[in-house]
């Protein structure tokens, strides 16, 4: 194979192959990161132990008609491991806050995410603790589990173990005592937390891990015929319990808290069909260089059969010049991915790291596009370099003919993909114009300030100095977004000797929103 002459070849068409390289590598770049985080989505929290046997409980909803809900009444997991033989362990989790967080006298308000949870949390789920001591590491009330990115953060260099952590939480001062360090998981996991201490009895999420020869589906029949002695929440009648596999839990759109993540599988779907798209366009637009590279070849390969040349020689080292030219592609997308990460992070809501793309599994599938595109090369090399054409059976004139009768397959193509794309921007900008100015019957010129709870007293008097201001025209005192938070009552009432319910959303004084005059 002539080596010396192909990259000499490279290297006589810089611009030409500069433009192939960098928009290929683009191409890879996207749609490998696109993958990646489908893949990392698909495999979230099967890094977990026995995740098969774990399930999440779900319980009938009293204050949805029909509806099931993830919050559990405190005991009722107790009661499960206790009382059906299906049921080998448990592990409740709840969220837990702190407005303010104090260590060796220096204050923090970056409100770490802190969970609270059962005892046993290290030891049920597979979360690596860096301290070794699953058994002990909550066994204790104030005890504290904190990552491994926090400790640096608030101890640096120095052994956290041992040290105090205090909470603040309106008027109530806890003080915590760090006795484990865990390291945040490279995979996707749905549970979010940098701190975790214990839980206590509260209603809460549950998860429960079954033995290896429970069926789910008779438990639930049993959690239904035992409805009456399981604790639940509930009104007028007691609610069943009905499970739910961890890793499908991750894709219900109805239960995410602030300490649990998800997605909409449609998501996925969405993103697949972009990275197809996306490396669909480089995939024709190098295809296309590279045809234009085979036609001016045309002469040097005739030439070269009169000389004595096989087919099969001529495509093997036009796939060696596509290795090279494919390779250095892939070689610069993955500097365009590190470079790419936090803004697709940002877009996706996902936390790819680079510790993520580096593992063995990842770097094997993002060469699949490489062995994808070499194949795709080599079918158009064997389709376009045709054995019975040669400089000596054309005859004089007829070679001009033969170079001047092209079809531009790949430039219509291009074109009209680009027309398509065009044309989808437009209506998706338009789209999202109108949804942006359409009135709603809700004056959106608002400004929201967030006031802790510890001022609640004073929301009115902040609102008093706020109107005084000749710049705001109203100002308005709610307990939270209109949009976005409350919480729900539940009222039964009696009419004409029949019971009826109503649902409220109910709005309580803490948060101020204030107009600006124009």
């Amino acid at each position: 194979m002539r080596y010396n002459q192909i990259i000499r070849g490279l290297v006589r068409r810089p611009l030409n192959n500069s433009i192939i390289i960098i928009s290929l590598a683009i191409g890879i770049a996207c749609f490998n990161l696109i993958i990646m985080f489908i893949s990392r989505e698909i495999k979230t929290d099967t890094f977990h132990e026995g995740v098969d046997k774990i399930y999440a409980l779900k319980c009938d909803d009293p204050f949805v008609p029909g509806g099931k809900m993830y919050l559990c009444r405190a005991g009722s997991a107790e009661y499960m491991k206790k009382n059906f033989a299906q049921v080998e362990d448990f592990c409740r989790i709840d969220a837990a806050t702190s407005q303010k967080i104090v260590i060796n006298g220096q204050e923090y308000f970056d409100k770490p995410q802190i969970i609270a949870a059962s005892s046993n949390f290290f030891d049920f789920f597979s979360y690596r603790l860096l301290t070794n001591n699953p058994e002990t590491v909550l066994e204790a009330s104030g005890n504290l589990a904190i990552s491994h990115d926090l400790a640096i953060k608030y101890f640096g260099s120095v052994d956290p173990l041992g040290k105090i952590v205090t909470f603040f939480n309106s008027n109530k001062v806890e003080e915590m005592v760090v006795t484990g360090i865990f390291e945040k998981p490279v995979d996707n996991t749905q549970l979010k937390f940098d701190m975790v201490r214990l839980i206590g009895e509260s209603d809460s999420r549950s998860y429960i891990r079954l033995t290896e020869i429970a069926d789910p589906a008779e438990l639930e029949k049993l959690f239904r015929d035992k409805r009456e002695t399981i604790p639940s929440i509930y009104i007028v009648t007691p609610g069943a319990y009905y499970l739910k596999p961890m890793k499908e839990v991750y894709f219900d759109p109805g239960r995410h808290t602030s300490f649990e993540a998800g997605r909409d599988k449609t998501d996925l779907w969405i993103a697949l069909i972009i990275g197809l798209m996306i490396i669909g366009i480089a995939s024709f637009n190098y295809l296309g260089f590279r045809a234009n590279n085979l036609t001016e070849k045309t002469k040097e390969f005739n030439i070269r059969r009169i000389n004595g040349s096989t087919t099969s020689g001529l495509v093997l080292d036009f796939m060696a010049e596509n290795f090279i030219v494919i390779g250095f592609s892939f070689i610069l997308s993955l500097f365009l991915m590190q470079e790419m990460i936090p803004f697709f992070n940002k877009l996706t809501g996902s936390n790819i790291t680079e510790r993520f793309l580096v593992q063995a599994s990842k770097i094997s599938l993002m060469l699949g596009i490489v062995f994808i595109l070499l194949f795709i090369s080599l079918l158009f090399v064997l389709y376009r370099i045709k054995p019975g054409i040669n400089l000596m059976s054309l005859k004089p004139g007829q070679e001009k003919i033969f170079r001047s009768i092209r079809f531009p397959v790949f430039n219509i193509l291009q074109i009209a993909g680009s027309v398509a794309l065009i044309i989808c921007s437009i209506i998706i900008i338009k789209q999202m114009g109108y949804i942006t100015n359409k009135p709603i019957g809700l004056d959106k010129d608002v400004i929201e300030i967030k006031l802790p709870p510890t001022y609640a007293d004073k929301a009115e008097l902040f609102k008093s100095e706020l109107l005084q201001k000749s710049s705001v025209d109203k100002v308005s005192v709610v307990g939270a977004s209109p949009l976005l938070e409350h919480f729900v009552l539940l009222m039964n009432y009696k009419e004409n000797g029949l019971r009826n319910s109503i649902h409220l959303q109910v709005f309580q004084e803490m948060k101020t929103t204030l107009k600006l005059l124009a």
